[in-house]
């Protein structure tokens, strides 16, 4: 394990813990926009955001990221990644929900503890 992996997991806690505290600012609490409303959006964003990966120029750049020659340089889609889009937006719509009913704390805390055992129980059965 490299010092990158490290990296990027603190990042991705750090992200993870505050992309719902946007939900509860007062631009958004002012307008009493619905949780489920917030994650069209959410997603919508995310979508749009990740189709920058899909941009040839930047697949060109995955032999090299990857370490791989063989990796791919076009679009793939597999029915795993539509399954783990589908468990993601489920995810963040019920933190939304809860963020909406019980404050960013309790509500970002739980789902915290929900995906830190969701990864335990995945490595476990991967292995």
């Amino acid at each position: 394990m490299g010092a990158g992996g490290f990296i990027a997991a603190g990042l991705s806690a750090i992200f993870n813990g505050s992309f719902a505290a946007v939900f509860k600012t007062q631009r958004v609490a002012s307008v009493g926009l619905h949780p489920f409303l917030f994650q069209l959006y959410v997603s919508v964003g995310v979508f749009l955001s990740s189709m920058l990966c899909l941009v040839p120029s930047f697949m060109s750049f995955n032999p090299g990221l990857t370490g791989n020659a063989n990796a791919p340089t076009t679009p793939a889609f597999t029915g795993y990644g539509l399954i783990a889009g589908a468990l993601f937006v489920l995810a963040i719509t019920f933190s939304f929900d809860a963020v909406d009913k019980v404050g960013i704390a309790l509500g970002q805390g739980y789902v915290v503890l929900l995906l830190c055992s969701l990864v335990i129980a995945l490595f476990c059965a991967a292995c």
